[in-house]
């Protein structure tokens, strides 16, 4: 987080069960509020367990986000009797993109350099979506330590003189019933995207009186 860098201007309808943080100078006021509203619904004989286990999640990201992490949004209860497997982290892009070249001209590479890329809108502006697969981690013993993976990448335009954006989704793939799953939280994410809004610049005002 850096004074240097603006959160961006956006809005976005967040499911039920879901969080935003904003990474900003109010963050630590943000992740309390979090945590008090999940450990309404913990046992309380196991509330001191689920705290520590909380702040500690929650401060890794914090810590995490550096000067180009802008938000964090994730599932802190169900959504329709569901706890949907997914994060998504808003940010600029991990390096800079040469202003020289058009925002059509990166979003073509983009799309080119991945296979199964394709092109969309998100809040009115052009992006490219792509995705990766993360592999998991098993101890010697077979058992899962970390679970796969899967890593949904939009790349979305700036207006004029703006600043691009990057909404990283990160699905856990469970190993039971995998592909079903993925591709149900693959279309969470689209639609999630679709509620993405961002703010109209330089408006013409009515004529007084109106129409």
């Amino acid at each position: 987080m850096s004074d240097s860098h603006p959160l961006p201007d956006l809005a976005v309808l967040l499911p039920e069960g879901w969080a935003r943080l904003r990474f900003d100078e109010t963050i630590d006021a943000q992740v309390a509020d979090v945590v008090a509203f999940v450990l309404r619904g913990v046992e309380p004989r196991r509330r001191d367990i689920a705290r520590v286990h909380l702040k500690r999640m929650l401060g890794d990201a914090v810590s995490r986000a550096g000067d180009t992490v802008h938000e964090l949004w994730l599932p802190i209860a169900p959504t329709g009797g569901v706890t949907i497997p997914v994060t998504v982290t808003v940010a600029a892009p991990p390096s800079p993109l040469d202003p020289g070249r058009s925002a059509s001209d990166h979003l073509t590479a983009f799309a080119a350099a991945a296979a199964g890329s394709r092109f969309l809108e998100v809040g009115g502006r052009p992006a490219v979506r792509t995705f990766s697969d993360v592999p998991g981690a098993q101890s010697d013993t077979g058992e899962w330590t970390a679970l796969p993976r899967r890593r949904l990448i939009t790349i979305v335009a700036p207006p004029p003189g703006g600043e691009w954006l990057v909404f990283f989704a990160e699905i856990v793939v469970p190993q039971d019933g995998a592909a079903e799953i993925v591709e149900a939280c693959e279309f969470f994410v689209d639609a999630f995207l679709t509620t993405v809004r961002f703010p109209v610049r330089d408006a013409v005002p009515e004529p007084a009186g109106g129409r």
